[in-house]
């Protein structure tokens, strides 16, 4: 038999090898090599530093050989197979087959470069492939992506993807992104520390190691997110902070005002501030308005204790207060030329005679006044340039001393010739019992004098259920050619009923 991976060319130095033998190393009489056909194993011996020591190969079958023990290239190995470079050069395996070619630019390398460094060089336009439990998980392609279990990785050159599960059947995926992590499923990022130190995101240029940050602390459970290194906003079991750490469920907090702006679009949008004495100023844009709109229970929009509302003008020289003193609602104005109060839906309110009313220091109201008390004037009067004084939406003469409202109504007399008839009936049209007085006026013919019908016995009244009597006094003074007029009103009655 022959063994096939190994050839002789030239004895130098040597002896005659006896039979089936083949001897190398004459000078050192115990160091041989032999081939033993029947054997069918080759041993070597040397004795001598920095040799190769073969003891034994055996058990060939095709080209397998089995080495007994370790094998050391320039160093006595300390591990099966150890190869030692005896300079600082690199010390590098080199991997061909056909295919590749021969050249030290074929192939793939395996070792240590001159710098130290370890190094796997794939000298072919393709990929290499990392298993285990015989199953592909990491490939770095020919191009430069890298995939973490998957074979076919997403993005371009200088991307890693990795991959749990099985692929999402889509090509969405940001190009300007280095690594892709990917699952069909819910997908997540595990930064995991000790329960007393703090886990985080930090992005950094060449200006700043730090220049934003996500971190979370584990001693307390709060998160904070940075800028230009700086700690901007704060998450924990209380709220969110801007600016501060939260006491409350949302928290904003900076020098800089406004701290708050809300909008719509850049054109429709309010701002709140509060300033460094605690005034809160909500401001709107060129086109907003504030509307604040209660529920339909307990529909009540409210102001704290001792609240003052105060509304200014443009110019901020004068303004209008609204507050309750503890007995009375107040009204006031203030400011330079603060000017009146008035109550207005209509353009009444500014007409020549509210205007007139309002220049004494009065209420113009083109609508209703409501007052769940008493309406108080010191020194004036309470003027209704239209419209009625209404009582539960009813017109209303005044107030009893008890307290009951009480009406007037007017009657026309109509035709009352009195010279030549002593009394006329006329329909009152109330309730008999809830009338507590009649008062009537009698007009001259043509409009002119006026007179009381009571007044110095000149006649009397009569109130019957329906009915309301009028008397001139025989001979008295309507008892004459003034007053004997046909077509024509006598004049009023005003009758007063609760």
């Amino acid at each position: 038999m022959s063994f096939h991976p190994l050839q002789i060319t030239e004895f130098k130095n040597g002896v005659t090898p006896a039979t089936g033998t083949i001897a190398l190393g004459t000078t050192f009489q115990a160091e041989f090599v032999q081939l033993y056909e029947n054997d069918n194993f080759l041993k070597t011996y040397f004795t001598t530093n920095d040799r190769l020591t073969i003891d034994e190969i055996e058990g060939k079958t095709g080209n397998l050989v089995k080495f007994l023990d370790p094998i050391g290239l320039n160093i006595a190995p300390v591990t099966n197979l150890h190869l030692h470079q005896l300079d600082s050069g690199a010390n590098l395996m080199h991997f061909t087959n056909t295919s590749t070619g021969l050249t030290a630019a074929d192939g793939l390398d395996i070792g240590i470069d001159a710098s130290e460094q370890g190094r796997i060089w794939n000298y072919e336009n393709t990929d290499i492939v990392i298993g285990t439990n015989n199953v592909e998980y990491i490939r770095l392609q020919s191009t430069g992506q890298l995939g973490i279990g998957t074979t076919a990785v997403k993005g371009t050159v200088g991307k890693v993807h990795i991959l749990s599960g099985s692929a999402n059947a889509d090509t969405n995926w940001n190009a300007t992104c280095p690594v892709i992590i990917e699952r069909n499923d819910h997908n997540l990022l595990n930064i995991r520390t000790p329960n007393d130190k703090i886990g985080g995101i930090v992005f950094s240029d060449p200006d700043a190691v730090q220049s934003g940050y996500i971190r979370y602390n584990h001693s307390d459970d709060s998160m904070q997110f940075h800028t230009a290194n700086v700690a901007r906003t704060y998450l924990n079991a209380t709220g969110f902070g801007i600016g501060v750490t939260p006491s409350n469920p949302l928290h904003v907090m900076s020098t800089t005002t406004p701290q708050v702006r809300i909008g719509y679009d850049v054109s429709n949008y309010i701002t709140m501030d509060v300033s460094n004495v605690g005034t809160l100023s909500i401001t709107c844009g060129a086109t907003g308005s504030i509307s604040i709109v209660p529920g339909t229970s307990n529909n009540i929009v409210v102001f704290g204790s001792d609240a003052t509302l105060a509304i200014y003008a443009s110019s901020y020289t004068k303004y209008g207060t609204i507050n309750h003193n503890g007995t009375n609602l107040v009204l006031s104005t203030g400011g330079t030329t603060p000017g009146n109060i008035l109550i207005s839906n209509t353009t009444e309110a500014t007409s020549s005679t509210a205007a007139a009313l309002i220049s004494s220091g009065g209420i113009a109201a083109a609508g209703k006044i409501w007052a769940g008390g008493d309406i108080i004037t010191n020194t004036g009067n309470i003027n209704i340039v239209a419209g009625d004084l209404q009582f539960n939406g009813n017109p209303v003469a005044g107030w009893l001393d008890d307290g009951t409202p009480y009406y007037k109504k007017s009657i026309n007399i109509g035709d009352w010739n009195m010279d030549s008839t002593t009394n006329v009936n006329i329909n009152h049209g109330c309730t008999y019992a809830n009338i507590i007085g009649v008062q009537v006026i009698i007009k001259e013919d043509g409009d002119g004098n006026r007179y009381f019908l009571q007044d110095n016995n000149k006649g009397s009244v009569d109130i019957g259920t329906t009915q309301v009597v009028l008397w001139r006094t025989t001979g008295g003074y309507f008892d004459n050619v003034l007053f004997d007029a046909t077509s024509f009103n006598r004049g009023f009655i005003w009758i007063t009923y609760i």
